[in-house]
């Protein structure tokens, strides 16, 4: 929308659980199923509101042909108690975490103003045709913001107003099967084709995963029963099998592999299964189980990751844009491309498995974010350097012009982007005779100052120094300009550690966080067994 954005290192394990017993029971005449397996969120724990048949099961259309790649084999299975689906996990583990490491959280303080929209009590709501309404991922997200802020500060009015978005989300539930569901009462077009709308109440795995995280986060911090009840029943609701007449946000695709769909729009064939939201609700499944240590969280989140792993080569398009949603096979927008890369950054801290932050990395470097915040200087060597004029739209180059500078200069650009079937270019600004065209990023030629299109892993990751070989660190400010130049020659071979990566210059950096060259930018290639 968008109105929504132990480890196990061995060998694959396969998981199958034994379909839970399950009963079907009449609620104002609609028969819901409720699962008799689970535990502390039953139907008397809430609303008996009737929930209307699912609206959604329409206008079938086959998946995209062609559009699926799944990376390791997929086979067998071993049961596990409680659970009513079969699916493949690989063992990944949910490492405990704090501060800013964990999901959702920023270090920052949100204003006491709020400027965005809300209604008379604080609610974070969203304006759809001059109408207001709820809107439970917006109601989670600024719960969170709030609740952080409340963390670092020790102010009750964050608490309060955190509580507030807390209750709305309670008070407007769904309960089906046992379950609590967080509904949108307006209507939603998929990809921007009227054929394929989402009707009013519907349901978002991608909303579910971060409510959950939110009446997670409330309940460690207040410490009340009322709100780990509510991200129990929340929780419950990834346990409820796809059933035309009720609520769903799970599915096993054909692959056996687990998805938690953001948009559950027909049969479970026809849903779209969006990365972004996917992954947001595996975070929410992360933060119940530090919650609760509840095993059934821990294989749900295992079965996700694993999905998001065997899935990596159809979520990254190499040197291109990350495709948004598997079903369509559409490609994601820069937005949503930057959010995959964070994502996947988030992933490693959780796994504590560096697969996840290296793709990160290679994405961002498929297709850095296009639009600079501010004009940026070009350094430009002598030489002669080729703009080109270029269509976005078909890819076609519609023009060239070559100069020559007879000596070195600058010019200034506010987009750095990876142009179709090419490498990464620079749209000219002021101060170049090339203004309007494209140049090519090119180290030692044309480049812009300053670090470009940064990766920050939140953790020390590993790699070495080559003994002889003699390091350039770099250091910069806000503004590209460099600050500082150290020389370190490694005496023998020596582990570092960095905490982030880059370009500079046109060249792959990281970021050293260890020993002399700690808080320097070193080129990438020069490391070794980085991990």
């Amino acid at each position: 929308m968008k109105h929504h954005g132990s480890t196990g290192s061995g060998a694959p394990a396969f998981f199958a659980p034994a379909v839970a017993r399950t009963a079907r029971v009449v609620l104002a005449g609609l028969v819901v199923p409720v699962s008799l397996a689970l535990a502390g969120c039953g139907l008397t724990g809430g609303s008996t509101e009737a929930l209307a048949a699912d609206p959604q099961a329409r206008s079938a259309r086959a998946p995209v042909a062609g559009s699926v790649s799944v990376s390791g084999s997929v086979s067998g299975s071993v049961a596990w108690h409680g659970l009513p689906f079969r699916f493949t996990r690989e063992g990944y583990g949910a490492r405990e975490l704090s501060g800013t490491q964990r999901p959702f959280r920023t270090g920052k303080v949100t204003p006491r103003v709020d400027r965005g929209i809300h209604d008379s009590h604080g609610v974070r709501m969203v304006v759809i045709a001059g109408r207001q309404y709820d809107h439970p991922n917006f109601q989670a997200n600024y719960g969170l913001e709030n609740l952080e802020s409340y963390e670092l500060t020790g102010d009750r009015f964050y608490l309060d107003r955190a509580l507030a978005q807390a209750r709305r989300l309670r008070d407007r539930r769904v309960v089906s099967g046992g379950a609590w569901f967080h509904p949108y009462d307006f209507d939603f077009t998929l990809h921007r084709n009227s054929a394929e709308k989402m009707r009013g109440p519907w349901y978002s795995g991608l909303a579910q995963g971060k409510v959950l995280a939110f009446f997670s986060e409330l309940a460690r911090v207040t410490g009340k029963a009322r709100w780990r009840k509510a991200a129990d029943c929340t929780f419950d609701s990834f346990l409820q099998p796809p059933d035309a007449r009720a609520p769903w946000v799970t599915l096993v695709d054909r692959n056996r592999l687990l998805w938690l769909v953001e948009y559950p729009y027909g049969t479970p064939e026809q849903a779209d299964r969006v990365f972004n939201g996917h992954l947001s609700a595996v975070f929410g499944l992360w933060d119940y189980y530090q919650l609760t240590r509840d095993r059934r969280a821990l294989t749900m989140y295992d079965g996700a990751v694993t999905t998001i792993h065997r899935y990596r080569a159809s979520l990254r398009v190499r040197g291109g844009s990350s495709i948004y949603c598997l079903t369509h096979h559409s490609v994601a927008s820069s937005g949503y491309h930057r959010m995959h890369s964070r994502q996947l950054v988030q992933l490693s801290l959780m796994t504590r498995r560096s697969e996840f932050a290296h793709l990160a990395e290679a994405m961002v470097g498929d297709s850095p974010y296009p639009i600079l915040g501010r004009p940026r200087v070009v350094d430009l060597a002598a030489g002669w350097h080729v703009g080109y004029r270029y269509d976005a739209t078909t890819g076609r180059v519609t023009g060239t012009r070559t100069i020559t500078l007879k000596q070195a200069t600058t010019a200034t650009t506010v987009r750095r982007m990876r142009l179709r079937g090419r490498g990464i270019y620079y749209r000219m600004g002021t101060g170049s005779p090339l203004v309007g065209m494209w140049l090519p990023e090119q180290a030692g030629l044309s480049m812009i100052r300053g670090v470009m299109s940064p990766v920050d892993f939140r953790t020390d990751r590993r790699a070495e120094l080559v003994a002889g070989r003699t390091y350039t660190g770099l250091k910069y400010d806000g503004t590209g300009n460099r600050t500082a130049t150290v020389e370190v020659t490694a005496r023998t071979n020596a582990a570092v550690t960095y905490d982030a990566a880059a370009w500079i210059r046109g060249v792959p950096h990281l970021r050293i966080s260890s020993g002399r060259l700690g808080g320097y930018w070193v080129v990438q290639n020069q490391l070794t067994n980085v991990a």
